[in-house]
């Protein structure tokens, strides 16, 4: 391993942040590298919460890992020392010279696949996901993932703290967010919130280690009911209009005997109804429209 990254992620547990900063900024300074705000780029430096991400990943020999914002190559390094193979994906072009210099130090490159462009963009995926992704991309990227023909068994990403939590919320607050997701995957929150002094730069806000998995039984549940892609897009349009108005109930948007059919509360408001209940509704209203 590079002896700079090496000395980043062990030391960090000690050493303030200016400290171990300079590091980085000295890598990024032999290579001419300048960050990026519009790319969200933030470096993991805790050992600690790098051990967090990776145990929550279920690592084993024989994996091949694709690694979602492989920046300076700290995830990298060790998700390589640990699997079969790692894809690293990272948009950021002026970062793969660097990238690749750590690799090679480390003695891993001949396990890593360097790829430049944008996630979003990523063509298949292999069974499991890592990553500390940038937060603006947070939305789409996993409802892109969820939404694929072959869903990834394992998904292990550091995001913002907030929207982690609303990823996991159940009612009386629920909202999009969680159905969606909880209707595609088991999800669950690993550890307490991370400070941004994990990183560098420092984020205005606090992060967290998600964990989504889609089990066998799981998978073969949702292709019992949404046996086509455009059902799950049809399902998500139907949570967007089911939430556009959370202050309101739900006999402002939906017919009031349908809901009183399903046992519905109408005077309800979305985000105090069960993920099965949003289902039910879902599905009674597809056969109402459709008879």
């Amino acid at each position: 391993m590079s002896m700079t990254i090496k000395f980043i992620i062990e030391e960090s547990m000690v050493k303030k942040a200016q400290n171990y900063s300079v590091e980085l900024k000295t890598i990024l300074s032999r290579y001419g590298i300048k960050l990026s705000k519009k790319l969200g780029q933030h470096f993991l430096v805790d050992r600690g919460v790098l051990d967090r991400l990776l145990d929550a990943a279920e690592l084993k020999s024989g994996d091949v890992v694709l690694e979602v914002g492989a920046g300076m190559g700290v995830i990298t390094v060790e998700l390589a020392q640990q699997v079969k193979k790692v894809i690293a994906v990272e948009k950021d072009r002026n970062l793969i010279p660097a990238l690749e210099q750590v690799l090679q130090e480390a003695g891993v490159s001949h396990k890593v696949e360097v790829v430049n462009c944008d996630i979003l963009e990523f063509g298949n995926l292999p069974p499991k996901v890592v990553g500390a992704i940038p937060y603006q991309i947070t939305s789409p990227l996993i409802h892109k993932f969820l939404k694929r023909e072959t869903l990834p068994e394992l998904i292990v990403f550091i995001i913002q703290n907030e929207v982690a939590e609303k990823i996991v919320a159940v009612p009386p607050r629920a909202c999009y967010l969680s159905n969606f997701i909880q209707s595609l995957a088991l999800v669950e929150l690993v550890g307490k919130p991370i400070p941004s002094t994990a990183f560098w730069p420092q984020p205005k806000v606090k992060s967290r280690v998600i964990k989504l998995k889609t089990t066998p039984d799981m998978v073969k549940a949702q292709s019992l009911k949404f046996k086509t892609k455009d059902e799950i897009s049809n399902w998500e349009g139907f949570l967007h209009r089911g939430f556009r108005n959370p202050r309101k109930m739900l006999r402002n948007e939906f017919d009031e005997e349908i809901l009183l059919e399903l046992g519905i509360d109408p005077q309800s408001r979305p985000q105090e109804l069960m993920l099965s209940q949003w289902e039910s509704l879902f599905f009674l209203l597809g056969s109402v429209n459709n008879d």
